[in-house]
Protein backbone atom coordinates (compact mmCIF):
# COMPACT_ATOMS: atom_id res chain seq x y z
CA UNK A 1 0.00 0.00 0.00
CA UNK A 2 1.37 3.38 -0.81
CA UNK A 3 0.97 6.20 1.90
CA UNK A 4 0.19 9.78 0.92
CA UNK A 5 2.93 12.56 2.01
CA UNK A 6 0.17 13.31 4.86
CA UNK A 7 -0.34 10.08 5.88
CA UNK A 8 3.20 9.33 6.22
CA UNK A 9 4.04 12.32 8.22
CA UNK A 10 1.52 11.22 10.56
CA UNK A 11 2.70 7.73 11.08
CA UNK A 12 6.42 9.03 11.53
CA UNK A 13 4.73 11.33 14.13
CA UNK A 14 3.29 8.53 16.33
CA UNK A 15 6.86 6.43 16.07
CA UNK A 16 8.54 9.50 17.71
CA UNK A 17 5.82 10.00 20.31
CA UNK A 18 6.04 6.18 20.97
CA UNK A 19 9.81 6.50 20.89
CA UNK A 20 9.49 9.54 23.52
CA UNK A 21 7.79 7.56 25.95
CA UNK A 22 9.71 4.58 25.68
CA UNK A 23 12.74 6.47 26.27
CA UNK A 24 11.37 8.59 29.06
CA UNK A 25 10.08 5.76 30.71
CA UNK A 26 13.19 3.94 30.76
CA UNK A 27 15.21 7.19 32.45
CA UNK A 28 12.33 6.82 35.33
CA UNK A 29 12.92 3.36 35.87
CA UNK A 30 16.60 3.83 35.78
CA UNK A 31 16.24 6.94 38.22
CA UNK A 32 14.18 4.77 40.44
CA UNK A 33 16.71 1.83 40.51
CA UNK A 34 19.34 4.45 41.39
CA UNK A 35 17.40 5.76 44.39
CA UNK A 36 16.90 2.65 45.39
CA UNK A 37 20.30 2.00 46.15
CA UNK A 38 20.61 3.71 49.38
CA UNK A 39 17.14 3.35 50.03
CA UNK A 40 16.17 6.63 51.07
CA UNK A 41 16.60 9.24 47.90
CA UNK A 42 13.14 10.59 48.57
CA UNK A 43 13.21 9.87 52.28
CA UNK A 44 15.27 10.23 55.25
CA UNK A 45 17.75 7.74 55.95
CA UNK A 46 17.08 4.50 57.44
CA UNK A 47 16.86 3.75 61.03
CA UNK A 48 19.17 1.10 61.90
CA UNK A 49 19.88 -0.99 65.30
CA UNK A 50 22.25 -3.71 66.25
CA UNK A 51 20.38 -6.32 67.77
CA UNK A 52 16.59 -7.61 66.85
CA UNK A 53 15.45 -6.54 70.49
CA UNK A 54 16.56 -2.89 69.96
CA UNK A 55 15.00 -2.96 66.15
CA UNK A 56 12.06 -3.98 67.92
CA UNK A 57 11.83 -1.17 70.66
CA UNK A 58 12.97 1.65 68.23
CA UNK A 59 10.69 0.64 65.97
CA UNK A 60 7.84 1.07 68.58
CA UNK A 61 9.28 4.21 69.19
CA UNK A 62 9.19 5.65 65.64
CA UNK A 63 5.45 4.15 65.13
CA UNK A 64 5.86 1.03 63.82
CA UNK A 65 8.58 2.08 60.99
CA UNK A 66 10.99 -1.27 59.66
CA UNK A 67 14.22 -1.03 61.94
CA UNK A 68 16.55 -2.61 59.86
CA UNK A 69 18.71 -5.26 62.21
CA UNK A 70 22.47 -5.44 61.49
CA UNK A 71 22.09 -8.87 63.77
CA UNK A 72 19.63 -11.08 62.10
CA UNK A 73 16.50 -12.87 64.50
CA UNK A 74 18.10 -15.69 65.86
CA UNK A 75 21.63 -14.77 65.97
CA UNK A 76 23.78 -14.18 68.40
CA UNK A 77 25.28 -11.13 68.84
CA UNK A 78 28.20 -12.39 70.47
CA UNK A 79 29.45 -14.30 67.84
CA UNK A 80 28.06 -12.35 65.16
CA UNK A 81 30.61 -11.45 61.98
CA UNK A 82 29.51 -9.10 60.04
CA UNK A 83 30.15 -8.44 56.16
CA UNK A 84 30.62 -5.85 53.35
CA UNK A 85 27.16 -5.11 53.42
CA UNK A 86 26.68 -4.60 57.03
CA UNK A 87 29.26 -2.28 56.64
CA UNK A 88 27.16 -0.41 54.25
CA UNK A 89 24.01 -0.80 56.04
CA UNK A 90 25.60 1.29 59.12
CA UNK A 91 27.15 4.30 57.52
CA UNK A 92 23.96 5.06 55.58
CA UNK A 93 21.68 5.16 58.20
CA UNK A 94 19.80 8.31 60.14
CA UNK A 95 20.75 6.44 63.66
CA UNK A 96 22.29 3.43 64.68
CA UNK A 97 20.89 1.98 68.05
CA UNK A 98 23.86 0.46 69.86
CA UNK A 99 23.36 -2.02 73.06
CA UNK A 100 27.14 -1.41 74.25
CA UNK A 101 29.04 -2.97 76.68
CA UNK A 102 30.60 -5.52 74.81
CA UNK A 103 27.47 -6.96 73.37
CA UNK A 104 27.91 -6.98 69.49
CA UNK A 105 31.57 -8.46 69.59
CA UNK A 106 33.16 -7.96 66.15
CA UNK A 107 29.98 -5.68 65.27
CA UNK A 108 31.59 -2.66 67.42
CA UNK A 109 34.86 -1.91 65.44
CA UNK A 110 31.95 -1.35 61.98
CA UNK A 111 29.06 0.96 64.96
CA UNK A 112 32.77 2.71 65.60
CA UNK A 113 33.87 3.06 62.36
CA UNK A 114 30.17 4.73 61.36
CA UNK A 115 30.18 7.02 64.14
CA UNK A 116 33.27 8.14 63.50
CA UNK A 117 31.64 9.28 59.77
CA UNK A 118 28.90 11.45 61.36
CA UNK A 119 26.26 8.76 61.19
CA UNK A 120 24.57 9.42 64.99
CA UNK A 121 25.12 6.21 67.30
CA UNK A 122 22.91 5.90 70.76
CA UNK A 123 24.82 3.25 73.00
CA UNK A 124 22.15 2.24 75.20
CA UNK A 125 24.56 0.88 77.99
CA UNK A 126 25.44 4.76 78.18
CA UNK A 127 22.01 5.74 79.29
CA UNK A 128 21.46 3.30 81.95
CA UNK A 129 23.19 1.58 85.28
CA UNK A 130 25.09 -0.98 83.64
CA UNK A 131 26.19 -3.69 86.28
CA UNK A 132 30.02 -5.68 86.33
CA UNK A 133 29.89 -4.99 82.76
CA UNK A 134 27.12 -6.75 81.95
CA UNK A 135 25.66 -6.04 78.78
CA UNK A 136 22.19 -7.80 78.89
CA UNK A 137 20.82 -4.59 80.10
CA UNK A 138 17.17 -5.09 78.49
CA UNK A 139 16.27 -7.96 81.29
CA UNK A 140 15.21 -5.56 83.35
CA UNK A 141 12.33 -3.67 81.82
CA UNK A 142 13.32 -0.62 83.67
CA UNK A 143 16.28 0.14 81.60
CA UNK A 144 14.58 0.07 78.49
CA UNK A 145 12.11 2.60 79.73
CA UNK A 146 15.04 4.84 81.26
CA UNK A 147 16.40 4.37 77.50
CA UNK A 148 13.49 5.72 75.54
CA UNK A 149 13.82 9.64 75.72
CA UNK A 150 17.52 9.22 73.93
CA UNK A 151 16.06 6.79 71.52
CA UNK A 152 12.96 8.79 70.91
CA UNK A 153 15.24 12.22 70.38
CA UNK A 154 17.12 10.18 67.57
CA UNK A 155 14.41 9.37 65.54
CA UNK A 156 13.59 12.71 65.48
CA UNK A 157 16.65 13.84 65.08
CA UNK A 158 16.77 10.84 62.03
CA UNK A 159 13.71 13.18 60.15
CA UNK A 160 10.49 11.78 61.69
CA UNK A 161 7.77 13.78 62.82
CA UNK A 162 8.00 14.58 66.50
CA UNK A 163 4.41 15.16 67.43
CA UNK A 164 3.81 11.42 66.48
CA UNK A 165 7.14 10.05 67.76
CA UNK A 166 6.57 11.67 71.06
CA UNK A 167 3.08 9.61 71.73
CA UNK A 168 4.40 6.72 69.93
CA UNK A 169 7.23 7.01 72.83
CA UNK A 170 4.38 7.44 75.50
CA UNK A 171 1.98 4.57 74.22
CA UNK A 172 5.37 1.97 74.37
CA UNK A 173 6.57 3.80 77.78
CA UNK A 174 2.87 2.77 79.19
CA UNK A 175 3.26 -0.75 77.58
CA UNK A 176 6.97 -1.39 79.15
CA UNK A 177 4.91 -0.29 82.80
CA UNK A 178 2.75 -2.84 82.21
CA UNK A 179 4.95 -5.77 80.71
CA UNK A 180 6.99 -4.81 84.40
CA UNK A 181 4.05 -4.99 86.70
CA UNK A 182 2.87 -8.62 84.25
CA UNK A 183 6.50 -10.21 85.26
CA UNK A 184 6.52 -9.11 88.40
CA UNK A 185 2.87 -10.74 89.10
CA UNK A 186 3.80 -13.40 87.26
CA UNK A 187 6.82 -14.78 88.99
CA UNK A 188 5.83 -14.39 93.35
CA UNK A 189 3.85 -17.48 93.13
CA UNK A 190 7.17 -19.33 92.87
CA UNK A 191 8.46 -20.29 96.77
CA UNK A 192 11.44 -18.73 98.08
CA UNK A 193 13.39 -21.77 98.79
CA UNK A 194 12.91 -22.63 94.36
CA UNK A 195 14.29 -18.56 93.38
CA UNK A 196 17.24 -20.28 92.05
CA UNK A 197 18.19 -20.18 88.59
CA UNK A 198 21.14 -22.01 86.94
CA UNK A 199 21.83 -20.64 83.35
CA UNK A 200 23.71 -21.28 80.37
CA UNK A 201 25.87 -18.11 80.14
CA UNK A 202 25.91 -14.94 82.63
CA UNK A 203 22.46 -13.36 80.61
CA UNK A 204 20.00 -13.08 83.45
CA UNK A 205 21.22 -11.55 85.91
CA UNK A 206 19.10 -8.10 85.99
CA UNK A 207 16.17 -10.35 85.33
CA UNK A 208 17.37 -12.39 88.58
CA UNK A 209 17.84 -8.73 90.44
CA UNK A 210 14.12 -7.30 89.46
CA UNK A 211 11.78 -10.00 90.06
CA UNK A 212 14.07 -11.73 92.96
CA UNK A 213 16.01 -14.80 92.02
CA UNK A 214 19.70 -15.98 92.98
CA UNK A 215 21.70 -17.05 90.03
CA UNK A 216 24.16 -20.14 91.67
CA UNK A 217 25.70 -21.06 88.59
CA UNK A 218 26.01 -21.12 85.00
CA UNK A 219 27.30 -23.65 82.51
CA UNK A 220 29.92 -21.18 80.69
CA UNK A 221 30.77 -18.36 83.09
CA UNK A 222 30.54 -16.13 81.10
CA UNK A 223 29.21 -12.73 80.03
CA UNK A 224 29.14 -13.66 76.44
CA UNK A 225 28.44 -17.38 74.30
CA UNK A 226 31.99 -17.09 73.28
CA UNK A 227 33.22 -18.52 76.84
CA UNK A 228 34.12 -21.80 77.61
CA UNK A 229 33.18 -24.31 80.60
CA UNK A 230 35.97 -25.87 81.91
CA UNK A 231 35.38 -29.65 83.67
CA UNK A 232 36.07 -28.59 87.27
CA UNK A 233 33.96 -25.35 87.19
CA UNK A 234 31.31 -27.84 85.67
CA UNK A 235 32.12 -30.05 88.69
CA UNK A 236 31.32 -27.34 91.17
CA UNK A 237 27.99 -26.20 89.53
CA UNK A 238 26.50 -29.90 89.58
CA UNK A 239 26.96 -29.91 93.51
CA UNK A 240 25.09 -26.59 93.64
CA UNK A 241 22.36 -28.25 92.11
CA UNK A 242 22.20 -31.02 94.06
CA UNK A 243 22.50 -28.84 96.99
CA UNK A 244 19.80 -26.35 96.07
CA UNK A 245 17.69 -29.06 94.25
CA UNK A 246 17.17 -26.86 91.19
CA UNK A 247 14.56 -28.45 89.17
CA UNK A 248 15.74 -27.27 85.82
CA UNK A 249 19.13 -25.42 83.75
CA UNK A 250 17.73 -22.06 81.58
CA UNK A 251 19.43 -22.49 77.87
CA UNK A 252 19.31 -19.99 75.73
CA UNK A 253 17.53 -21.05 71.94
CA UNK A 254 20.30 -19.10 70.00
CA UNK A 255 23.41 -21.24 70.48
CA UNK A 256 24.52 -24.58 71.60
CA UNK A 257 23.47 -25.91 74.73
CA UNK A 258 25.40 -29.19 74.57
CA UNK A 259 27.10 -28.69 77.78
CA UNK A 260 23.99 -27.23 79.88
CA UNK A 261 22.24 -30.60 78.18
CA UNK A 262 24.56 -33.00 78.86
CA UNK A 263 24.71 -31.82 82.87
CA UNK A 264 21.38 -31.86 82.68
CA UNK A 265 20.93 -35.61 81.40
CA UNK A 266 23.80 -36.45 84.45
CA UNK A 267 21.78 -35.02 86.94
CA UNK A 268 18.50 -35.74 86.33
CA UNK A 269 16.93 -32.41 85.35
CA UNK A 270 15.39 -30.81 82.56
CA UNK A 271 16.83 -27.89 80.49
CA UNK A 272 14.52 -25.52 79.59
CA UNK A 273 14.99 -23.00 76.57
CA UNK A 274 14.61 -19.15 76.85
CA UNK A 275 14.98 -16.44 74.25
CA UNK A 276 18.27 -14.08 75.53
CA UNK A 277 20.01 -12.26 73.62
CA UNK A 278 17.96 -11.97 70.25
CA UNK A 279 14.47 -12.32 69.13
CA UNK A 280 13.04 -15.23 66.98
CA UNK A 281 11.52 -14.73 63.49
CA UNK A 282 7.99 -15.58 64.71
CA UNK A 283 6.07 -16.69 67.56
CA UNK A 284 5.85 -15.10 71.08
CA UNK A 285 9.86 -14.67 71.19
CA UNK A 286 9.50 -12.37 68.10
CA UNK A 287 8.93 -9.00 69.72
CA UNK A 288 10.84 -7.85 73.50
CA UNK A 289 7.62 -7.87 75.32
CA UNK A 290 6.36 -10.88 74.33
CA UNK A 291 10.49 -12.62 74.64
CA UNK A 292 9.95 -11.04 78.28
CA UNK A 293 6.13 -12.75 78.78
CA UNK A 294 7.39 -16.09 77.40
CA UNK A 295 10.41 -16.18 79.24
CA UNK A 296 8.90 -15.26 82.57
CA UNK A 297 5.90 -17.90 81.97
CA UNK A 298 8.67 -20.59 81.28
CA UNK A 299 10.22 -20.01 84.19
CA UNK A 300 7.57 -20.05 86.53
CA UNK A 301 6.21 -23.46 85.00
CA UNK A 302 9.67 -24.91 85.84
CA UNK A 303 10.64 -23.70 89.03
CA UNK A 304 6.76 -24.04 90.76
Amino acid sequence: MVLSGWRRVEVIVVQLVVLVVVVAGAALALTACAGGDDGHADGPAPLVATTTIWADVTSHVACGEHVDSIVPAGADPHSFEPSLRDRERLTGAGVVIANGAGLEGSLTDLVDTAAGNGVPVVDVADLVDVVGGDPHVWQDPRRVIAALDTIESAVVAAGRDAAAVRTCTDTYRAELTALDADLAATLPPIPPDRRVMVTNHDAFGYFAERYGFTIIGTVIPSLSTLGESSAGQLADLSDKIDQYHVPAIFAERLGSAHDAEALANRLGVKVVELDSDALESDGPGASYTGMMRANAAAIAAALQ
